[in-house]
This record gives structure tokens, sequence and C-alpha cells, in this order.
């Protein structure tokens, strides 16, 4: 439930996510099934697909780590939704972290959390993600231009926690994690790749 005021700039953006969660039709991303909206009251109800209330976090933040095997069959899936979202739907995720990836009873993963989500054309701008332990190192420099590459970048942050329980780039706050991801030469040589 989302509550805004129409004819605003919340409403707008809010208007986007739902045009952008339509546009996608993906075994492993959450559907939007309807929305509901009254004009007497300041809500918009966004009705999605069911999902189980485990998340890949939650997960592993009770075993641990998964072994080879089972992170290789979450990142084929979780590739398949990304180049889904970036070459049929032309949206960039923005907001990918093990936190909104869902796991179904039958160990397939469901990506959610579209809010993040943008319908970008190559060369705009992106902000820096939520989660800073999953900000892409071009996300981290003012002014760039990236774009479906910060969610590649996150896509690799979910597979090192998966294999290793831990992320890669860690400080005690969001500006350390920040500097550590920017200043590890893991990540200015990534940088001149993209």
């Amino acid at each position: 439930m989302y509550k805004c005021e129409r004819n605003t700039l919340k409403f707008r953006m809010l208007e986007n996510q739902v045009a952008t969660m339509k546009k996608m039709r993906h075994p492993h991303i959450l559907p939007l099934r309807e929305v509901v909206m009254d004009p007497t009251l300041p809500f918009v109800f966004l009705v999605s697909g069911y999902v189980p209330a485990v998340s890949l976090h939650g997960l592993l933040e009770r075993v641990g780590k998964f072994d080879a095997d089972r992170s290789k069959r979450f990142l084929i899936q979780l590739v398949d939704a990304l180049d889904y979202c970036h070459t049929t739907a032309g949206i960039v995720h923005r907001g990918l972290s093990l936190r909104n990836v869902f796991l179904t009873e039958t160990e397939d993963v469901i990506m959610a959390e579209v809010g993040h989500a943008s319908l970008l054309e190559l060369g705009e701008s992106l902000a820096a993600l939520e989660f800073a332990h999953y900000s892409a190192p071009e996300l981290l420099v003012p002014g760039s231009h990236k774009t479906f590459s910060s969610d590649v970048w996150a896509l690799g942050v979910c597979l090192y926690y998966m294999m290793e329980g831990a992320f890669p780039f860690c400080g005690t706050n969001t500006e350390q994690t920040d500097g550590t991801i920017s200043s590890s030469s893991t990540s200015r040589k990534y940088a001149t790749l993209v």
C-alpha cells in the first residue's frame, strides 16, 4: 500500500513504478496482479503475486553460505531475470539485493522490489542504490552516466555473498563502505571496463 496525493511527484513516481511492473512478465520476477485506487482515499494498493517470506538474505543469515551448486542455480535464474529486464523490458532494476530475492517452495528465485527500477535510455544517470554494499563503483562518482552495469555489479555482490557468507566490500557505515568500494583495485579495474 502506498499513500500519496494525486498530482504530486510521489504519485508520478508511483505511476512510473506501476508502468514498470506491468511490463515485467518473467517466471523469476514478482508480477503485478492489480492496481486498486479509490478516488476518495489517498492510498494506492498494488497487489502482486504471492511470494514466500523467505529471502535469500534471510536464509543466508541462518545457514551462513551456500555450496557452489546451489549458488550457481540461483545465479543462473537471477541472470535470466536481469537479462529479461535489460534486453526485453528495457528496465534497470537499480535495487537488486539478496533482501529482495525470494525463494519459492521449489527453490526457484523470485526477484522483487521493482520500486527502484527505472525505464532508462542508454546514457541516463542512476542514483546510488539503497544498500551501500551493492553499489557499483560508477554510482559513487558524481555525474556518472552508467546504467545496466550497476545491476551486473550488484549481481556479482549477490554471488559473492552466497558463496562466502559476507559482503566483498565492507565498512562500519555507508561512507566507509563506499570508500572501500571506490578504493579497491577490483573497482578501479572494473571501472575501466564499463
